[in-house]
């Protein structure tokens, strides 16, 4: 998803979750939303787990967690 799509579901307040900005090895961008679900796991966890492997394997270069509280 876009920044745009990402900032407008972080707007949202009937769901709640984490956002992250991922920076590709070859400098593209990407968006993601890790919605909080009922369960052990939250949207942070859940993106944690998800995403740092890739950056172990030099598939993803940075991360920016995002979050709004509201």
């Amino acid at each position: 998803m876009t920044r745009e799509q990402l900032s407008a579901k972080l707007d949202r307040t009937d769901i709640s979750g984490i956002g992250v900005e991922c920076i590709a090895a070859n400098g593209s961008a990407v968006c993601y939303f890790y919605e909080d679900f009922d369960g052990p796991a939250t949207g942070i966890q859940r993106a944690m787990k998800q995403l740092y492997p890739l950056m172990d394997k030099g598939k993803i270069q940075k991360l920016t967690f995002i979050e709004r509280r509201h």
